[in-house]
């Protein structure tokens, strides 16, 4: 009968380390957010937060999601194209960085030292009928390369309502 129990407590302790390892390793689950009428796919990792003076902000703990939208009245009529908007952008923020098309999307890198931590940003640039969109994607620096082709991904699963 104690060999018997012991076996149950056994297999019991060993099935709930097994669970609980194997969780680690359970794939990321794509994840539509919507916002503002700007929609993104990211993955059940990422979670809605407030930011100001951002639209909509969303953070997985590794990578972070800025996106701004900006109306065209901001302009006082002056209709910009992707690249020169961006090129307003790196201007207005003091940013050194060049306007690359990056897989058919218009886009700039920067690095920027946040509280002693160095962070590298993806940013992308959108216009609607009605509105400019920057969207940020950012990483510490060391993780960069790790996430960035997962950056790209989400950067082009952008649209917008």
């Amino acid at each position: 009968m104690k060999k018997k129990l012991f076996l149950i407590v056994s297999l019991f302790i060993l099935s709930v380390f097994l669970l609980n390892s194997c969780s680690a390793f359970v794939k990321e689950k794509p994840k539509t957010f919507s916002d503002a009428g700007m929609k993104i796919e990211l993955t059940n990792k990422f979670s809605k937060v407030s930011f100001e003076p951002y639209t909509v902000c969303y953070n997985s703990g590794k990578v972070a999601v800025f996106a701004l939208k900006e109306e065209f009245t901001l302009f006082s009529g002056i209709n910009y194209s992707l690249e020169e908007y961006a090129e307003v952008v790196l201007k207005n923020n003091s940013l050194s960085s060049e306007v690359k098309e990056v897989d058919g999307l218009v886009t700039f890198t920067f690095k920027k030292d946040v509280e002693k931590t160095n962070f590298s940003y993806f940013a992308s640039v959108y216009k609607t009928t009605d509105a400019y969109w920057l969207i940020q994607f950012a990483c510490e620096s060391s993780d960069y390369e790790t996430y960035k082709d997962e950056i790209i991904k989400y950067a082009k699963s952008v649209t917008f309502d």
